[in-house]
């Protein structure tokens, strides 16, 4: 596990780095260059299509990059945020929607947060806003979440749904973590969607909107008292 968090870790970091050498690298560009036009002299139309769609497809993945937004794959929507947790060095800010929580599904990422908190060189601040239904307050399974995170070392607090406090940029309540006040990981905007249904994504560049909207729920939310 050690191995592939590492791995995960480094494919992040470099990502952006690896598309931008491939967008300047011009023996790359006349590569994919000689490629289409190969395609369209000796294969059938069919294959052309592909090819156009491919290259449209390609062209809006570095938009995106450009702009900030990378698009999270199903085969990391768990791998990701437990190399995010691994190296967090400051602050965590997430909120969390209870009853559908895809970190739930793994130890290993209560866990990594855990260490980075107790860790003497690092001592993480984590605050974990969960986003419940009304009536599941005071649900076993609900306070059983709450004790596991105190006890870890987590601030939390806990906030209806109906309750939200939007802003232009984040109207609805959504399932986001703000890493070392860099990058906002976006889980979700549906609090019903499932694991699969997912389309997580990574921002850069709009952490002041989501720290806003953070510290407005946060401020309102109801501390739990577990007595």
């Amino acid at each position: 596990m050690e191995v592939e968090i590492e791995h995960h870790k480094a494919e992040l970091a470099s990502q952006h780095e690896r598309v931008l050498k491939a967008v300047e690298d011009s023996c790359l560009v006349d590569s994919l260059k000689g490629t289409l036009r190969e395609i369209r002299e000796t294969r059938p139309h069919s294959f052309q299509v592909y090819a156009d769609s491919a290259l449209r497809q390609l062209k809006r993945e570095l938009d995106n990059v450009i702009g900030g937004r990378l698009e999270i794959s199903d085969s990391e929507k768990l791998a990701i945020p437990l190399a995010l947790a691994s190296n967090v060095q400051k602050t965590l800010d997430t909120t969390a929607f209870f009853e559908n929580d895809p970190t739930t599904i793994t130890d290993d990422y209560h866990d990594a947060l855990t260490d980075a908190i107790q860790d003497e060189e690092r001592q993480v601040r984590i605050r974990r806003l969960f986003l419940i239904r009304e009536g599941i307050e005071d649900s076993k399974e609900f306070c059983e979440r709450l004790k596991k995170e105190i006890d870890a070392g987590v601030q939390v607090r806990y906030r209806f749904f109906n309750a939200w406090i939007g802003s232009h940029e984040v109207p609805s309540s959504v399932d986001f973590g703000i890493w070392d006040r860099e990058l906002v990981w976006v889980y979700t905007d549906d609090p019903e969607a499932t694991f699969d249904e997912m389309r997580p994504r990574i921002l850069h560049g709009e952490v002041d909107e989501y720290e806003k909207v953070f510290e407005q729920n946060w401020s309102k939310a109801t501390v739990p008292d577990l007595g």
